[in-house]
This record gives C-alpha cells, sequence and structure tokens, in this order.
C-alpha cells in the first residue's frame, strides 16, 4: 500500500509534466504545484484518497 506522502508525491510528479506549458501561459507553477500538494494532502486525510486521471490532456481530480 502506498504511504499518504506517496501519494502526495504521485499527484504533484504528475503536474511536474504540466511545467513548460505553464511558463509558455505564464502560470506561476512552482506555487500551483505547491498549493496542490497542498490540498492533495488535505484530501487524503480527510477521505483517505485522491482519485486523478488524465483524459485527453484534460487532468481530472477527485476532489
Amino acid at each position: 500500500m502506498t504511504s499518504d506522502t506517496g501519494r502526495q508525491a504521485a499527484a504533484v510528479a504528475h503536474l511536474g509534466s504540466y511545467e513548460a506549458w505553464a511558463e509558455q501561459c505564464g502560470v506561476p507553477f512552482r506555487e500551483t504545484v505547491a498549493r496542490a500538494g497542498e490540498i492533495v494532502a488535505d484530501v487524503i486525510e480527510v477521505r483517505g484518497s485522491f482519485g486523478m486521471t488524465c483524459l485527453g490532456g484534460i487532468l481530472v481530480c477527485g476532489v
């Protein structure tokens, strides 16, 4: 079984693949990923899991 920290790290690592796109669009990438990590950790703490899939380039997160 993956630890909560491992799940959070996996979600944040997936978001890392969007760094080049974020820079092109002027998105504050590091701050956005840091906040996403906090949200994932909070959801895992409350619900016990966090669902995330990628469908045709659209990231769908189960919050």
